[in-house]
């Protein structure tokens, strides 16, 4: 590909520099694809962002015309699908896609922050920020599945966490899965360097289950491993990333038993014990690890042919309880030390449950019994009941401001709807939504698939759009279900550039509104 640093591309993105990709989808295709970093010209305000260059060649010939054609029709297909799903807050948002000269292109938001690839590189993950990572990529899994979509490509690079903390899934292959497919037809939805292709006969939403479980295993080991069709995890042997594979039994010995079992499951080449959807896996993750778990013991003088422990997990029973720990080992040594690290371990055991509490323990609970419903807010929120008639909002709960410059404060109302009668379904009001947000936005959402969502265990239905208030840009979020002939809505409104920053609280609350 000739060079395009310095060009306008579509009157709106000047190219600053070419990136190197962190996580191609198909190997040797750097020749059609590119990824660049650009500037956002226009008065949208991204600033910066990530700019994907696509050229299909075929046979290292130019696709001819009707060939051509077919593929920019389904560029325009993945793309609006692409746009769609990219409106969850934890995946990086397409901006734009267009095409030019026969070259598709993807305008995507620039995360600021470092992959799961770079971060591993310093040092494995601990157990607690693997569950941590486990949960929320699962959860975003979730709603890229419900929506139909799988991930295609999902690896270690492909998980980012920003610098505020918030965790990102990018790099979705929705696009180039469907203009690089007479590339390099590839079955799977892994990349097949990183973990192996005999994954069992799964299909693409399995197989991003599958590739989220190595790469946990990965973020553990910074090792790349492969599924057995044993009940333990094994290595690849073929790359130099690896550990002995005597050391597998051991390392699982460290992990929780739950954990263990869960990373099993998801890659299992056996689809009878494999996870069939996300709603399984996120099931299973509903755990807390109650054990305090430490690398293996060093063996002072010990011979390298010496067996570990078959256990190095704490459990905390009576402290003059010396039988138990002498089953750790025969080795008087061994028993001085753990003696010795006693005190340590009931110390590290406080600090560890005092972490591990419920997230939303600081979460404090309102209570409105003439509309049957509860819901948990931030202790820093303020909340007001407004019970207006007119738009149906009962109460606003409004966030703290960040500074004396923070004119729009984030906030999330809660409304009740009586229905006309008992006929309307969630499908039919959410097509109301969107023909009334149609009416009153810029945005055209028709032909565009409402997001699928659950409020209290009940299918649910989930809208993001912009909207101008005066000068201010603003994105909104309303989740409602149906319920006792009423519709239920909580609407999240924040300045667009804010409207991540409070996400991870929102949906908290979301998940803990109970309806009676």
């Amino acid at each position: 590909m000739e060079s395009i640093i310095g060009q306008i591309l579509s009157d709106r993105y000047r190219i600053i520099k070419q990136l190197e990709p962190q996580s191609p989808v198909f190997d040797d295709v750097s020749d059609v694809n590119q990824v660049y970093l650009a500037e956002d010209l226009s008065s949208e305000g991204w600033g910066q962002c990530l700019i994907k260059r696509y050229q299909p060649q075929y046979s290292n010939e130019v696709l001819g015309d009707q060939s051509w054609q077919k593929v920019y029709q389904a560029f325009l297909v993945q793309g609006k699908i692409l746009q769609q799903v990219s409106q969850h807050p934890q995946i990086p948002q397409l901006i734009d896609f267009f095409e030019c000269d026969r070259k598709f292109y993807l305008a995507i938001e620039k995360i600021d922050g470092t992959n799961l690839k770079q971060l591993v590189a310093d040092a494995p993950l601990n157990e607690e920020s693997a569950i941590s990572w486990l949960k929320e990529i699962a959860n975003i899994l979730e709603f890229l599945h419900q929506a139909g979509v799988a991930h295609h490509n999902l690896q270690p690079a492909s998980l980012i966490q920003h610098r505020d903390g918030r965790k990102f899934l990018a790099d979705l292959a929705v696009v180039e899965r469907v203009i690089l497919a007479d590339f390099k037809t590839q079955q799977n939805s892994i990349n097949p360097d990183l973990f192996p292709t005999n994954s069992g006969n799964k299909n693409d939403l399995q197989l991003d289950i599958y590739a989220l479980g190595q790469t946990i295993f990965y973020a553990l080991t910074a090792k790349y491993s492969q599924s057995s069709a044993s009940k333990s995890l094994d290595y690849n042997n073929s790359s130099n990333n690896n550990i002995d594979s005597s050391a597998i039994s051991n390392f699982l010995e460290h992990l929780s038993p739950k954990l263990t079992e869960v990373l099993q499951k998801m890659v299992s080449q056996d689809t009878a014990q494999c996870y069939l959807n996300t709603d399984q896996l996120i099931a299973d993750l509903e755990f807390t690890p109650n054990v305090v778990t430490f690398p293996a013991p060093i063996f002072f003088g010990a011979s390298s042919e010496a067996k570990p422990s078959s256990r190095s997990k704490v459990k905390f029973k009576q402290s003059n309880d010396k039988s138990t720990i002498a089953t750790a080992s025969k080795s008087k040594r061994k028993i001085q030390i753990a003696w010795l690290l006693f005190p340590l371990i009931i110390a590290l055991t406080f600090i560890f449950i005092s972490i591990n509490r419920n997230s939303r323990s600081r979460f404090i609970k309102y209570v409105n019994d003439d509309y049957n419903f509860a819901i948990e807010y931030p202790q820093n929120w303020s909340q007001q009941e407004l019970d207006d008639p007119i738009t149906g909002e009962i109460v606003v709960f409004t966030s703290p401001p960040e500074n004396d410059a923070d004119l729009y404060l984030e906030q999330l109302s809660i409304a009740v709807e009586y229905l006309p009668d008992e006929s309307v379904s969630l499908e039919k009001y959410t097509q109301s939504v969107i023909e009334r947000i149609n009416q009153t936005t810029k945005n055209d959402l028709k032909g565009h698939e409402s997001y699928r969502a659950n409020v209290d265990n009940s299918p649910a239905s989930k809208v993001i759009y912009f909207r101008q208030e005066g000068e201010l840009e603003l994105k909104q979020m309303e989740t409602f279900t149906v319920k006792n002939n009423q519709v239920y809505i909580a609407v999240y409104t924040a300045e667009r550039d804010d409207f991540s920053k409070l996400s991870r609280d929102v949906l908290d609350m979301i998940e803990s509104w109970k309806i009676k």
